[in-house]
């Protein structure tokens, strides 16, 4: 699977963009506190403790005709609702989430996981997810 992951940090808000060529229904992506693997950025640029105001997932080729995106502190975050810190509600080709309030997460290992969990198991899902956090302190 060919996943790039990039971050954008400005004052207290982080971007990160997910851009995945081949998604399938169990194609995941660990965001890091470092800059290893695919992570692109700052050594520190995935904080331990945050806040989410914003997730984006838009299908934009490949045989899946939906997404229904979750991302959570633990490997295949679906799999435990209390690990989950945000949970699409219904299967769609684009999703924008914005909670009511943010949705604060506390990751002690600097770990989140994304997983698009595309309608298909054909390796040729192209999507590309945002995520938007509120960082209170980078220390």
């Amino acid at each position: 699977m060919a996943t790039t992951v990039t971050h954008h940090r400005q004052g207290k808000m982080l971007t990160v963009i997910i851009v995945e060529t081949a998604a399938t229904s169990t194609t995941e992506t660990t965001l890091t506190s470092t800059a290893a693997g695919t992570n692109t950025g700052p050594a520190d640029i995935m904080p331990i403790h945050a806040a989410l105001v914003r997730q984006s997932c838009a299908l934009t080729s490949g045989t899946a005709t939906t997404i229904d995106p979750v991302l959570g502190t633990i490997t295949n975050p679906g799999s435990r609702v209390d690990k989950i810190i945000v949970n699409n509600a219904t299967a769609a080709a684009a999703i924008n989430n914005v909670p009511v309030r943010s949705v604060s997460y506390y990751a002690a290992d600097g770990l989140l996981y994304h997983r698009s969990v595309t309608d298909s198991a054909t390796a040729d899902g192209a999507v590309t997810t945002e995520y938007l956090f509120v960082v209170e302190d980078w220390a």
